[in-house]
């Protein structure tokens, strides 16, 4: 183990192999190295299960180090920020750096499918990400805090529920996850042929509880998800604001002549399509849903997702 004084200013790397069908495993080597040649100090850990990066950056963490890369798609920096959750982050007196911890900074390398966090900041991707890196670039990010029945997650991009998250769990269980982009498209076509028009009682701060049937809802802190559609185009990843983008129930016609839109942000034109912006929003539900987080497919019982301001320090 390398000294306290060491290990603050050593980055580590960690690095989901089979993120892409294995391209993070192919790609990142030689990222690495090229930050190492220019005098990056960078240490790797390899995951090789789901839930290896929240263990590997928290026993980090503990060890003393406090710059973390996360190498592969938007679940493995999911990860890592949980792992790097409370005590990395910065929001308060009763957690997080004022009750003992010390930030952490989190740099991302999207070698895997893509991250659509990053790509709230750069089209360059892992180009963009290294640069950062070796010109020490840093900047201030707010993250979500989702509180459920069991506990708490935390994510910096996209809460969403019915459509949105029915997408994520048939391109990933289904056929269609090895073919990239064109699966998550096969995806889409799966869930529009299942549609379904859940209930998710919700309430924005200040406002009424809605509790009408919806064809998805989404909780953004920043513009995109799925790489390039512009779910939230007034969202900000620093406002201290979660824009809460709800879509009333639509039949299979509507949202084929509407979903395209979403690549351009004017989906938000519809109708049925209403957003706000909000430090909290909360859930009035006793019943254990499917939502997806960051990429992740979660079964809980969600209460409320609160904006912690500023709480995360990301290389970019």
């Amino acid at each position: 183990m390398e000294s306290p004084s060491s290990s603050t200013k050593t980055f580590v790397a960690i690095v989901n192999p089979a993120a892409g069908g294995g391209r993070c495993g192919r790609r990142a080597p030689a990222a690495i190295a090229q930050l190492r040649r220019v005098g990056v100090e960078v240490e790797t850990r390899e995951t090789t299960a789901n839930g290896d990066a929240i263990r590997i950056a928290r026993q980090a963490y503990d060890e003393g180090y406090r710059n973390f890369i996360a190498a592969g798609g938007d679940g493995t920096c999911f990860e890592v920020l949980n792992g790097l959750a409370p005590h990395g982050l910065e929001f308060g007196l009763e957690n997080g750096i004022e009750a003992g911890g010390q930030r952490a900074s989190l740099a991302v390398l999207p070698l895997g499918t893509g991250n659509s966090f990053l790509r709230e900041f750069t089209t360059d991707g892992a180009d963009r990400a290294i640069q950062a890196l070796i010109e020490g670039q840093r900047r201030r990010c707010d993250v979500l805090r989702l509180t459920h029945r069991d506990g708490h997650a935390y994510f910096v991009n996209l809460f969403g529920f019915g459509f949105a998250a029915d997408v994520t769990i048939n391109t990933l269980r289904g056929r269609y996850k090895r073919y990239g982009a064109l699966g998550y498209v096969l995806g889409v076509l799966h869930t529009v042929i299942r549609l379904r028009h859940p209930i998710l009682p919700t309430r924005a701060a200040g406002g009424e509880l809605d509790s009408r049937p919806l064809t998805f809802l989404c909780v953004c802190n920043s513009r995109y998800t799925a790489g390039a559609m512009l779910m939230a185009p007034a969202a900000s990843v620093n406002d201290g604001l979660a824009d809460l983008v709800r879509v009333e129930a639509l039949g299979r016609f509507d949202i084929v002549r509407t979903f395209p839109k979403i690549y351009r942000g004017t989906h938000l034109e519809h109708p049925a399509v209403s957003a706000h912006s909000s430090p909290k929003i909360e859930f009035e539900t006793t019943e254990e849903v499917e939502v997806m987080v960051d990429g992740e497919i979660l079964k809980i019982v969600p209460q409320s997702i609160e904006v912690l301001p500023g709480a995360l320090e990301v290389c970019i």
